[in-house]
């Protein structure tokens, strides 16, 4: 057989075998693509899909602890491990009685107990004395004639404010009110009483409490009102003396206020004076 012939008759065999496996792989491709379709619908149901839940362990039950067999009625049993704990713990019982027993006798005790009284400052202070005598002497002389020393000082203090005292009320005494109106007649009475009042307290024997030296400290710093009014009176009554008429006499009151006050270390202190002080409608 020449070429030309055996070409002739592969030629077309060649060709039925490509058709036919075209064929083939286009029937392959179409089920493979049928194939995919399925795995994607499948991926999107398992989407949609949740997932289950671990399962989860149940706790084990604990095994039922067997009860201690009861002892039958004919057995014997051993007491004395019971009568021991129970005589233990009556023990106990007995000692906290007791315990709380004592302790409210002796709360009752401290609560009806009188307090004890307390000494005054003058007791302990001989108490203090007697002990610095009998451990050190000298310094008891000391202390003593310290002592002595403060004693005479406050005795000289109070017979100056005493003679003071007196002078005061005898000065206020002298001075005719009658023509005062009620009001500064009420004022001149005050100064009197409380004078009166300060030197009952300093003639007073024995040693003052404290209550008593406020109060009587207090009554006197109560009389600086009066004391001005009534200082204001006197000096206008000393213009009119003088032959002043009713306002020339206010202004020496006035001007010898000022030179008080400017003299005085209590003017810085106080405060500025008012008018005429009480007696213009003498």
């Amino acid at each position: 057989m020449d070429r030309e012939k055996l070409l002739s008759i592969l030629i077309p065999a060649l060709g039925i075998v490509a058709a036919a496996a075209s064929a083939v792989a286009i029937k392959e491709w179409r089920a493979n693509g049928s194939l995919r379709a399925q795995l994607a619908e499948r991926a999107r149901a398992e989407q949609a899909v949740p997932a289950p839940e671990p399962a989860t362990r149940e706790p084990a039950t604990p095994a039922a602890v067997p009860a201690a067999p009861e002892p039958a009625a004919d057995e014997d049993v051993d007491l004395s491990a019971y009568n021991d704990e129970m005589a233990r713990l009556q023990a106990l019982v007995a000692h906290r009685d007791q315990t709380i027993t004592q302790l409210r006798d002796q709360l009752n005790n401290l609560e009806s107990r009188p307090a004890p009284e307390r000494k005054s400052r003058a007791e302990r202070r001989k108490e203090y004395m007697e002990k610095l005598k009998a451990e050190n002497p000298a310094k008891y002389r000391e202390e003593l004639q310290r002592r002595e020393e403060r004693e005479q000082r406050r005795a000289d203090f109070r017979e100056r404010i005493s003679t003071h005292l007196d002078s005061q009320i005898s000065y206020f005494s002298d001075i005719d009110v009658a023509s005062l109106p009620e009001e500064l007649q009420e004022n001149h009475q005050k100064i009197l009483d409380t004078l009166g009042e300060f030197q009952a307290m300093m003639n007073k024997e024995g040693e003052r409490t404290r209550e008593e030296r406020r109060e009587m400290f207090g009554k006197m710093r109560g009389l600086r009102e009066a004391f001005e009014t009534e200082r204001a009176v006197l000096l206008y009554d000393v213009g009119r003396n003088l032959g002043y008429n009713d306002d020339d006499a206010w202004v020496f009151v006035e001007h010898v206020h000022q030179i008080t006050d400017m003299t005085s270390v209590g003017g810085m202190f106080r405060g500025g004076r008012g008018g005429r002080g009480g007696r213009g409608s003498r």
